[in-house]
């Protein structure tokens, strides 16, 4: 659901102007990397993003390159298997990611493939297993 906010903040500092927007709008955000985590300021948001949620999402991987990487809305499924095709790993996914018929699209700068997964993985409430040479992808059980 998109939706327009307008928001005017003068004589301040940037990050003063995002945490006043920020409580304005109910919204609660987290900086993973170069990457800002804007959601609904939800105890099953906060519950999503977790100190152990952000360990279990990072992937393992040795590119140090920071690239722009841009998805188009696909199932994420496609986003899944596209990410760790690119970081040349292949990939299984549950039944539920499977069968999850939304689109994600995504748009993060500055980011390593790695650091995309793990934020997707973050967004879409996926667990994901490092096994080397594959990632296994599960729906987590919470929304």
């Amino acid at each position: 659901m998109k939706r327009l906010i307008t928001f005017e903040a003068l004589n301040v500092l940037k990050s003063e102007a995002l945490a006043r927007l920020l409580r304005q709008e109910r919204l609660y955000a987290i900086e993973l990397g170069s990457v800002l985590i804007v959601a609904p300021d939800l105890e099953e948001t906060r519950a999503n993003y977790t100190p152990q949620r952000i360990t279990a999402c990072r992937i393992g991987g040795d590119e140090d390159r920071r690239h722009d990487i841009v998805v188009p809305p696909s199932p994420l499924q496609h986003v899944l298997e596209t990410l760790a095709t690119t970081m040349k790993r292949d990939a299984t996914v549950d039944a539920a990611i499977m069968q999850d018929s939304r689109e994600y699209g995504y748009e993060l700068r500055n980011v390593t493939t790695a650091e995309a997964l793990q934020v997707v993985c973050l967004a879409a409430h996926v667990a994901v297993r490092d096994e080397g040479s594959a990632l296994a992808f599960t729906r987590n059980a919470a929304p």
